[in-house]
C-alpha cells in the first residue's frame, strides 16, 4: 500500500512538470529559503538553489500530509516525530 501511494505520488509529479505545472514555487518559498539558511545578498545559482529547496520542502509536505491518515498513522508519527 505505501508503494502504491509513493508511486502514484511520483506520477503526479512527473505529469505537472510534463504540463509545465511548478507545484510549490513561489517568490515567498525562496525568499524564506534564503532567510533561513542566512543568505542575505544571494546570487542567482543561491537563488536557484533555494527554489529547489523550497519547491522539495513543499512536495515533502504534500507527500505527508496527502498519506491516508488512517492507513500510515504510525509512519506519519515517526517522520514527524510524536
Amino acid at each position: 500500500m505505501l508503494q502504491e501511494y509513493h508511486d502514484q505520488f511520483i506520477a503526479y509529479r512527473k505529469v505537472c512538470e510534463q504540463l509545465g505545472i511548478k507545484a510549490g514555487v513561489s517568490e515567498n518559498g525562496s525568499a524564506s529559503m534564503l532567510n533561513r539558511i542566512k543568505i542575505t545578498n544571494p546570487t542567482q545559482q543561491q537563488k536557484d538553489e533555494a527554489e529547489k529547496k523550497a519547491i522539495e520542502e513543499h512536495h515533502a509536505i504534500l507527500y505527508i500530509l496527502e498519506a491516508d491518515k488512517y492507513k500510515y498513522e504510525k509512519l506519519i508519527e515517526e517522520i514527524l516525530g510524536n
